[in-house]
């Protein structure tokens, strides 16, 4: 009954001019394989739906590893919110830092694997195409300020930190490249005469992002402070593809060759982060502390796109030698996430004595997503060929539509912990030694369900004659299904870092730092697609199979993939007063293993202590 529900639908009016207009998505994006499903298709940052804070030693390799290990006060807010009051003398803290983009780079051609690029703070937009350089973004400019703002109350401390991401490139690489390095449409303009664009098109990829925190802290007793924290965060990433080719003719006016392919992509971000922190002294040389805190947000994704081809050579008239070919299809996609995570954290920090400090910390992390989306389809060709010789006839015809709609809804539940051990050594008066351990351990399992209504055509036949000896093919199959599809993905990903740095004082107006951190990361990932089969018709050359009540699994070989990064950190620092400082940061990056690339970034900072 529903496999009958579905052809209706298909051989609707609406069904029949998708074939006839044969409008398409880009081709590489328009096809589903039977066994995807709509999730994959959803792009993540690292930042999505987890806790996001200023880290002034957030270059390529060092960020990850910075909080609990380096004592810094931006630093030390990761940790709990009553860390806001570090500095007792000064009324006023400011800080300032200005970020260069991260062009990630690889090398050979590879084809992702789901979650992968999550797993190691990279963003490769779906499909999964191999690119040679993606500019990933990073804040453009940071800032903080840290203030006790009312003089009765010198025991309250507020401050507020901002960082605004703002970037411009290229959506894919372009398949045609047809029209870059072209100005043909301003060079018409500048004639007389209708304007044709026969080259034209576009290839942008916007990325803004605001975050944005809020802080108070209070010293309720002269051993232990209460604090709270606030981060707003708004994110949108826009941009669109496409190209047109649209040639008058190729010197005969029945020879045509027209295509255009549009694809537009639009997401956003936005959370709500609350957290509560305390932290006290048990005793001269042992502190404690710890935090609690919620964050709530909504990710949309949405996706569109169609493209067209027109090839004609010839006459397709009796008689007449001749080419046709036409081609395209239409997309629409749109991706909703929404939920939640909770998070603790707890921390120690003791003086050993002769000028070392050691810091302990942990940090988890416990998530829940709502997922759901919905997917239509239609993608369709027709060809047609005849060559008429003194004695021969040769005739071909090739038809093909598929029709794809989809809904579903899911879930995604993970666990991360973080744990970090760190040792501050004051050398000496002018150096100090900074080195540590930090682990984590992330598991996070998908879980999604769809409804699909799948159909597809394609009839092929030819024919060859020479008078004396004929030759006919004939080729028709159809498929029409309606079924559920259940998608999950378990995935675990541990890694551990090793950071060093040492500071060292040239003069009381200049110092250098020099870091050194290396991080080993491990991921298993296990995808498995199960379909339930409600109804299935299929035909072949005339021959009907009717099939219900079917399950078929897809499971993939279970991934597991390792990567070893190393970086390097060097700093400069001019404090030209005790008041105001500038530090330029350089950290070249580099990673071995199933994600090859060389990085290299820079930082520069300013901090004002008036």
């Amino acid at each position: 009954m529903r496999s009958r529900q579905i052809s209706a639908r298909v051989s609707s009016p609406i069904g029949l001019l998708l074939i006839v207009l044969t409008f398409t998505a880009t081709p590489a994006a328009a096809q589903y394989f039977d066994q995807s499903v709509l999730q994959k298709d959803f792009e993540s940052a690292d930042f999505f739906f987890r806790s996001s804070y200023l880290n002034p030693y957030g270059l390529d390799g060092f960020g990850p590893g910075a909080a609990g290990i380096i004592s810094q006060r931006l630093l030390d807010l990761h940790l709990s919110p009553s860390l806001v009051p570090a500095d007792s003398a000064r009324r006023t803290y400011i800080y300032m830092d200005f970020r260069s983009d991260r062009d990630r780079t690889s090398g050979d051609e590879f084809y992702i694997a789901y979650g992968a690029a999550e797993s190691l703070d990279q963003s490769i937009y779906p499909p999964y195409r191999y690119q040679n350089t993606y500019q990933e973004a990073e804040p453009l400019l940071a800032l903080a300020l840290f203030t006790r703002p009312v003089a009765s109350l010198p025991k309250l401390t507020a401050g507020v930190t901002y960082r605004l991401i703002a970037n411009d490139q290229s959506y894919y690489d372009v398949p045609t490249g047809q029209y870059r390095g072209l100005d043909l449409a301003a060079e018409a303009a500048a004639s007389s005469g209708v304007v044709v664009d026969v080259y034209s098109g576009s290839d942008q990829m916007r990325t803004t992002g605001h975050f944005t925190s809020l802080f108070a802290a209070y010293e309720v007793s002269p051993s232990w402070r209460l604090g709270v924290r606030a981060d707003l965060t708004a994110f949108n990433r826009d941009g669109e593809i496409g190209n047109t080719f649209n040639p008058v003719s190729f010197g005969r006016s029945n020879d045509v060759q027209i295509s255009s392919q549009f694809d537009a992509r639009s997401q956003s971000y936005n959370h709500v982060d609350l957290s509560v922190g305390v932290d006290g002294a048990l005793s001269a040389d042992t502190r404690v502390g710890g935090s609690l805190g919620l964050l709530t947000g909504t990710a949309d994704q949405l996706q569109e796109g169609d493209s067209r081809y027109q090839y004609t050579s010839g006459s397709l008239l009796p008689g007449e030698d001749g080419n046709h070919y036409t081609a395209g299809s239409l997309r629409f996609t749109e991706l909703t996430r929404e939920g939640r995570s909770a998070y603790s954290t707890l921390f120690v920090r003791r003086a050993l004595g002769r000028g070392r400090t050691l810091t302990a910390s942990w940090r988890g992390d416990w998530q829940s997503l709502d997922l759901a989306g919905e997917s239509s389809l239609a993608d369709s060709s027709i060809s047609r060929s005849q060559n008429f010789g003194t004695t021969s006839t040769n005739l071909s015809a090739y038809d093909y539509f598929r029709h794809d709609e989809r809904s579903g809804t899911g879930s995604l539940d993970g666990q991360s912990h973080r744990i970090s051990l760190g040792l501050e050594w004051k050398l000496s008066d002018k150096s100090t030694l900074v080195f540590g351990a930090v682990a984590r351990h992330r598991t996070e399992t998908t879980a999604t369900q769809e409804s699909v209504a799948l159909d597809y055509e394609t009839h092929r036949y030819s024919e060859w004659n020479d008078g004396d000896n004929e030759n006919r093919y004939l080729y028709d199959e159809s498929l029409v299904e309606d079924k559920d599809m259940e998608w999950t993905l378990d995935s675990r990903r541990a890694s551990v870092q090793i950071p060093i740095l040492l500071t060292h004082a040239l003069s009381e107006h200049f110092e250098f730092e020099v870091g050194f951190t290396q991080r080993m990361e491990d991921i298993r990932l296990k995808d498995v697609v199960l379909a339930d089969i409600h109804a299935r018709e299929s035909v072949l050359n005339g021959t009907t199979s009717n099939d219900s009540n079917l399950r078929e699994r897809y499971r993939q070989p279970t991934v597991y993939r390792s990567s070893v990064t190393t970086s390097a950190l060097l700093a400069v620092t001019a404090r030209p007063s005790p008041d105001f400082d500038i530090r330029l940061s350089v950290s070249p990056r580099n990673s071995t293993g199933y994600f090859a690339q060389r990085t290299t970034q820079w930082w520069l900072g300013f901090q004002f202590r008036p």
